[in-house]
Parts: structure tokens; C-alpha cells; sequence
């Protein structure tokens, strides 16, 4: 039971963030963050993906080992099909 309080407290302090995206609209949301913790957490490589496609945070616990893969991460978005 500790240990789940302990990585929701980290996911926790990611989401918080200081609120930032709150007080700017500009700002940037901690996505590669977000998924690193959760990636991390979890044991799992993590996308986190917009609904258009466009990659906006990437865990990448166990390597990519495909073309394919490196492309999409290397252009920030996902064909449509995958959508």
C-alpha cells in the first residue's frame, strides 16, 4: 500500500505542475513528464497521443527496435489509420 501512495504522489506532482497550464495558456503541459513517470510506474513503453495523431509524450522503457517506430516518434505523429 505505500508504494501505491508513493507513485501516485509522483503522478501527482507531475499533474500539479504548479498549475501552470492554468495561469498560461501558452505553456507548455508536461507530457514527456507525465509519460515518463507513468511509463516508468507501469513498466511499458507510453505514447501519449492528441486525437489528430500528434505525438505528445514518449516512455520508451524497453527500446524501439522497428523503422516504423523510430519514424513516428522522430516526426511527432502517427499516421491517421492508427487514429
Amino acid at each position: 500500500m505505500q508504494q501505491v501512495l508513493k507513485d501516485l504522489r509522483k503522478i501527482n506532482t507531475v499533474l500539479q505542475y504548479d498549475n501552470l497550464w492554468t495561469l498560461d495558456e501558452k505553456a507548455d503541459l508536461p507530457f514527456n513528464t507525465l509519460s515518463g513517470v507513468l511509463g516508468t510506474l507501469l513498466k511499458v513503453d507510453l505514447f501519449i497521443a492528441s486525437p489528430e495523431g500528434r505525438i505528445l509524450g514518449v516512455h520508451d522503457q524497453f527500446q524501439l527496435n522497428n523503422a516504423r517506430m523510430h519514424e513516428y516518434v522522430s516526426t511527432r505523429q502517427f499516421p491517421d489509420f492508427y487514429m
